[in-house]
């Protein structure tokens, strides 16, 4: 029998190698998922004016809508946000499943409607997404060098960072995507059914966030494994759960398409009119592409991901690993070419491509590990490789990074606040458009973007338009517009001017918000009597200063 000495001599012992070995690479995802979560908590609590500001206020007031009426106020979970898409003045419309929306109007009950609140969920899915990426490349791989650096290249992947973080539903589509192509994998190494279920099932989650993400369904196809189907006697049960589970995409997407009044028609939405291959020959087309590219991935990223794809496809014929790379690399040519008109309108549309970006990367850094440990026989230097990869990528990433971060329209949560404080709470605001749309988180006010025409704007002000946002591009649209500026003077009031200085040189306007009664000239711009502030915005490189007059 031990004596007590011997016992705490063994309490005190260092752990074996190979408990070590067990324990590392949780210690590195650990650090792994630190970092990804220090790179997206940046700005938390930031006011809704940044990259896309537009989508953010989509899914923010959807949730807010959610927590203040319901859930069934439009009919079953169906969305409404605060500029209506279509006729109904609600903002209900048809959209996807609103999953991430109806988890945040739970926690705007709960907590209050905090900015914090809303994006830190999706930095959840995100770190969600990075775990699942871990398994998913284990599984696939085989191993466990190549499990930890497919993590942390998602984990540093700019596109994964800033969207990552911003309230929109990629974050939780790319979470589910992945787990769904671990499961997947899971079943084809031999699991049991339940794993093909479980595939199915988040499959069409993923889907049913947002409908791009079914380019997972691609890979799967294409390696699956269909002479198992000869065992269908003894599976069929659970194989046809597994197949009937998707048709749940369709049936929510009819639905949505029919319970808002005069919505549009079951074709636009399963396709959103996204197929029109004449894109492809316009050079705005690629400008912007070599714009995202280098936002998304950062321009040495793509590279290695294109090179670590070819080989891939290559060696398809000795590795599985290979032949997945190269089947999704084929479905997301012809994604591609369905997705060309969305792909050339925003960045984050390249979201369900991510995977087989980090695959691309983590396939070519194993190669050039295992062929250095290979020449060299020191089986350590294959480390050394995967290091180099994130190390290389790191200077660029935090670039692309924090130029997203850093594109901000200022000013529109000030005007918001002005029209929160002032406004009925039946008015409506209308806007310039393009990213003025996070001027509706702070306000809280239903709206749209501004018509063209007197006439147009007349019929919106009879409907409770009082309110318009002039930011920077709809000022210089307005003025230029004599009709519609001569009209604007006559029956409208500033409220408010915002001016960004510039040293020496004059001031530059950033937005005019007007009310409707009142009337004023560009001259009486410069003599109303109004209270000068100073509202300060944070880059990632200094601090801007936005100079505000609110007009009495």
């Amino acid at each position: 029998m031990d004596s007590p000495a011997s016992e705490t001599k063994q309490e005190l012992s260092l752990p074996s190698a190979t408990q070590l070995k067990r324990i590392l690479p949780w210690v590195i995802l650990a650090i792994i998922l630190t970092a990804a979560w220090s790179l997206r908590a940046y700005h938390l609590d930031y006011p809704v004016i940044g990259y896309h500001n537009w989508k953010e206020t989509h899914y923010l007031t959807e949730a807010r809508q959610f927590a203040r009426e319901g859930f069934f106020q439009h009919g079953f979970f169906v969305p409404a946000t605060d500029y209506p898409l279509g006729p109904d003045p609600t903002g209900a419309h048809p959209d996807t499943f609103p999953m991430l929306q109806i988890i945040t109007a739970f926690a705007f009950r709960i907590f209050g409607e905090s900015l914090a609140i809303a994006r830190g969920i999706v930095v959840l899915f995100s770190l969600a997404g990075i775990i699942a990426m871990y398994f998913f490349a284990k599984q696939l791989f085989k191993r466990e060098d190549a499990a930890l650096l497919a993590a942390a290249v998602l984990a540093l992947m700019p596109l994964t960072i800033f969207f990552g973080r911003n309230f929109q539903l990629d974050a939780p589509g790319l979470f589910f995507m992945i787990l769904a192509g671990y499961f997947y994998l899971r079943w084809r190494d031999g699991r049991p059914d339940r794993d093909l279920i479980l595939s199915s099932l988040l499959i069409t989650l993923a889907v049913l966030q947002k409908y791009t993400f079914i380019i997972i369904a691609g890979p799967v196809l294409l390696t699956f494994p269909f002479r198992r189907l000869k065992e269908w006697r003894a599976h069929l049960k659970l194989w046809l759960i597994a197949a009937l589970i998707p048709i749940t995409i369709p049936l929510w997407i009819g639905y949505t398409a029919v319970a808002v009044t005069g919505s549009y028609g079951l074709k636009e939405a399963l396709t959103g009119e996204t197929v029109k291959s004449a894109v492809f020959s316009d050079p705005g087309f690629w400008l912007a592409m070599r714009s995202y590219i280098a936002d998304n991935y950062t321009w040495l990223g793509f590279w290695l991901a294109v090179i670590g794809i070819a080989l891939a496809v290559l060696l398809l014929r000795k590795q599985f690993s290979a032949r997945f790379i190269a089947a999704f690399a084929l479905t997301s040519l012809g994604w591609i070419f369905i997705m060309g008109y969305k792909l050339s309108g925003h960045s984050y549309h390249q979201y369900p491509l991510v995977p087989l970006a980090v695959l691309g990367i983590t396939f070519l850094a194993l190669l050039i590990g295992d062929t250095l440990a290979g020449l060299t026989r020191i089986p350590i230097v294959r480390y050394f490789a995967l290091i180099a990869v994130i190390a290389l990528l790191w200077a660029p990433i935090r670039i692309a990074a924090n130029r997203q971060f850093d594109t901000q329209f200022y000013g529109l949560d000030q005007a918001g606040e002005y029209i929160r404080t002032h406004a009925g709470p039946d008015d409506r605001i209308l806007h310039s458009g393009h990213q003025s749309y996070g001027l509706h988180w702070a306000a809280d006010r239903k709206g749209r973007g501004y018509p063209g025409t007197v006439a147009e704007l007349q019929t919106l002000e009879n409907d409770g338009a009082r309110w318009i946002l002039l930011y920077q591009w709809g000022l210089a649209s307005a003025v230029q517009n004599q009709e519609l500026w001569t009209y604007l003077q006559m029956n409208y009031r500033p409220a408010q001017l915002a001016m960004l200085p510039r040293g020496n040189e004059p001031a530059t306007p950033i937005y005019l918000l007007l009310e409707k009664g009142g009337n004023f000239t560009e001259a009486s711009l410069q003599s109303l009597q109004g209270t000068q502030r100073a509202a300060n915005y944070e880059l990632t490189g200094g601090t801007v200063q936005l100079a505000i007059i609110d007009y009495q």
